[in-house]
């Protein structure tokens, strides 16, 4: 492992290769130097699409790019536990092939994660990119994500994070707290977060330093499903957790209610809102009737 070194992972499956170019560009051009990065190919061996992406590579003249394949197509959180495994930096950030950073990412979050006492993470804010170019501002961020150090307890209650794209993390913090659960079918990004925020504190640079693409024909009933089964996965294994933080249960709760309702089932959206109630009935109060809790 060669210290102040960052690997920056990108796995790439089935995506358009200028897209994926934009996103290795994004990284290949960092202002931070001391910086190699992977990309991961999980298209398969001999595929149309790996034969493409070899080319390309094989042609571009990058010159701190390392360009893997897997044997056939594995998924992303394969993809990216392969390049945790043969990445040689002392920190680790992940990219997605649609994404692209801006130049000066790692150098901001590099100078955090050196200021911040036992920082294991470094997150950032972002801006989603349309497919019409047209670029807006992460609504979705938690305010107060930039305002303090981002611990274990709070994370519980609220993902503060985002995309991997965001994140700029310490080898050591994976070697402690494991590789990404290759079995979650969604959320496998706050369920790694979860993980580090165990041992270290996180924090976040307070400024859009990437764009996330945003593609239109998602089917919500798929997603919503895959996002529901995430967070029950999510809910079982920090059980104890949960137990000790009540709100935090009572919050992760209604979320898998509005997975539910988008799925049309307004049974199991009622169950899961009265076992909210049941839970944790002041936050209930000040979330939905007081409106007090982002």
């Amino acid at each position: 492992m060669k210290k102040n070194k960052v690997s920056v992972i990108i796995t790439t499956y089935g995506r358009d290769i200028e897209i994926v170019r934009e996103a290795v560009e994004s990284a290949e051009n960092q202002t931070f130097d001391n910086l190699e990065v992977l990309v991961i190919d999980d298209n398969g061996c001999g595929t149309e699409k790996q034969l493409e992406n070899q080319k390309f590579f094989s042609e571009s003249g990058y010159r701190r790019v390392r360009y893997l394949v897997n044997r056939k197509n594995e998924g992303v959180q394969f993809s990216r536990n392969r390049g945790i495994l043969e990445s040689e930096g002392e920190f680790v950030a992940f990219l997605d092939d649609d994404d692209v950073w801006f130049r000066d990412k790692i150098e901001k979050q590099m100078k955090l994660m050196n200021e911040t006492s036992n920082c294991g993470m470094v997150f950032c804010d972002g801006y989603y990119m349309l497919n019409g170019g047209e670029m807006t501002t992460n609504n979705d961020h938690n305010p107060d994500a930039f305002k303090q150090e981002i611990t274990h307890r709070m994370l519980l209650m609220n993902d503060y994070i985002g995309t991997t794209s965001q994140a700029l993390i310490r080898k050591e913090a994976l070697a402690k707290g494991g590789l990404f659960d290759v079995d979650l079918p969604a959320r496998q990004d706050y369920e790694m977060w979860l993980r580090i925020s165990r041992n270290y504190t996180l924090a976040g640079v307070n400024e859009p330093l990437y764009y996330y693409r945003v593609h239109e024909g998602v089917q919500i009933s798929k997603s919503s499903n895959k996002a529901y089964i995430g967070l029950s996965v999510i809910l079982r294994k920090y059980a104890d957790e949960y137990k000790e933080y009540p709100e935090a249960k009572a919050r992760i709760l209604l979320k898998m209610a509005k997975r539910k309702k988008d799925m049309g089932e307004p049974f199991q959206t009622a169950g899961l809102v009265i076992k909210a109630v049941i839970t944790s009935p002041g936050y209930i109060y000040r979330r939905i009737v007081k409106r007090e809790i982002y």
